[in-house]
């Protein structure tokens, strides 16, 4: 890859970078890929998109006509670095962020840009690293709640910025005496793609779904933090009390098949009789969403929520717990529900509410999409970027 390749000679915006370490499928990069495919279209500043590898993450932003650069990290190298779990471990992906360091030098020499903008940690310790090397700002866009003291430590070292995705973001670094600037941008809601729809019953036979029975949907990885297995366990709990209910599953099992495995085992029975479809991991999310009745996801951990956002676009009503941003998203009794956290029988009773109040669910579903279309639009997020790119463009 060469300079020639980076940027064109006619070109005088002012490129901004965006590296990524990981090649998997998030909100992260969704996030990222909505930014990048907005600042595209500024006429002062250029995204420049590096990823390891042709992975799933690639496909995100080539939806968002995003054309990313490789820089050719081998699959082993992106599985070594994610996630790593131990001092061994650990130790065995230094090795790969030296590496990672030295690419990156090289490419942001050829590039130049006047900020680097990352999204997640992995990658904050090896192109951030490459970045204060050359003097050029970084922004750390922080996407979770919670971290590692140690890691954040050296993380606030090395970025100039924090983007917060909420406010309640904030209180993970509260715990220092000096962080960096920070600023509060919101993710926001692609109402162009996530959008009620005029034909429910068709969604949902377009996704093989029973088009009579109220249909509860969970979009989003199955990992431990946003609870999946209380769905498999309210689609027992409904069968049993014989309510026409369907619950729908989609997401990526990141543990290799394990954790769906596990659950399947465990809860067959309404698996068989349809009471609960687990569909994997899929793409068409916007048409997923417009099938729905009810989006329910009562996680523990949630630094933003962009998916109850995308359910309320969709004018379906949002079921959560009131942790990290929810709260910030989800207008409680307005545009769904929000419940103490790690509270099961107040999640079934909040969903049951819903199954049997049609009104409700119409009338939250409504003021979910004019509240999205209010706080969270991509015009607001976008002012909010270009304002941070300024000042720190300016003190460069």
């Amino acid at each position: 890859m060469s300079g020639r390749d980076l940027v064109s000679s006619d070109d005088l915006r002012k490129p901004v970078a965006y590296p990524f370490t990981g090649s998997m499928v998030g909100g992260t990069y969704i996030v990222a890929a909505a930014q990048a495919r907005l600042l595209s279209r500024s006429p002062q500043w250029k995204p420049e998109l590096y990823l390891p590898l042709k992975g799933p993450n690639a496909t995100v932003f080539e939806q968002n006509d995003v054309l990313p650069h490789y820089y050719g990290l081998s699959e082993a190298d992106v599985v070594c670095i994610r996630n790593p779990c131990g001092i061994q471990a650990n130790a065995r992906t230094l090795p790969v962020h030296f590496n990672i360091v030295r690419i990156a030098r090289r490419l942001l020499k050829q590039l130049n840009p006047r900020i680097v903008h990352i999204h997640d940690i992995r990658t904050l310790v090896n192109w951030g690293v490459a970045a204060k090397m050359l003097s050029i700002p970084v922004i750390w866009h922080v996407h979770q709640e919670c971290g590692s003291h140690i890691r954040d430590l050296l993380n606030i070292r090395i970025a100039d910025f924090l983007i917060l995705n909420s406010r309640a973001t904030l209180q993970r670094f509260s715990r220092f005496r000096r962080i960096p600037e920070y600023g509060v941008v919101h993710n926001a809601i692609d109402t162009s793609r996530f959008s009620p729809s005029p034909d429910k019953v068709a969604e949902k036979r377009k996704w093989g779904l029973d088009p009579n029975k109220i249909t509860i949907g969970y979009v989003g990885s199955l990992v431990a933090r946003k609870r999946p297995e209380w769905l498999f366990e309210s689609a027992v709990l409904f069968e049993k009390r014989g309510m026409n209910v369907q619950i729908v599953i989609a997401g990526a099992d990141h543990t290799d098949g394990q954790y769906v495995s596990l659950l399947r085992d465990r809860y067959a029975d309404v698996t068989a009789s349809g009471s609960l479809v687990y569909l994997g991991h899929r793409q068409e999310i916007p048409s997923l969403m417009r099938a729905l009745d009810i989006f329910a996801m009562p996680s523990y951990q949630e630094s933003f929520g962009l998916v109850y956002g995308e359910a309320m676009a969709s004018g379906v009503p949002a079921v959560g717990c009131a942790v990290g941003g929810v709260p910030e998203v989800v207008m409680d009794g307005v545009t769904g529900r929000l419940l103490p956290d790690g509270d099961f029988n107040a999640f079934i009773d909040a969903l049951q509410s819903l199954i049997q109040d049609s009104g409700q669910r119409l009338e939250m579903g409504a003021a979910g999409r004019r509240h999205v279309e209010a706080t969270f639009s991509e015009q607001a997020m976008m002012q909010g970027l270009l304002d941070i790119y300024d000042r720190l463009s300016s003190k460069r």
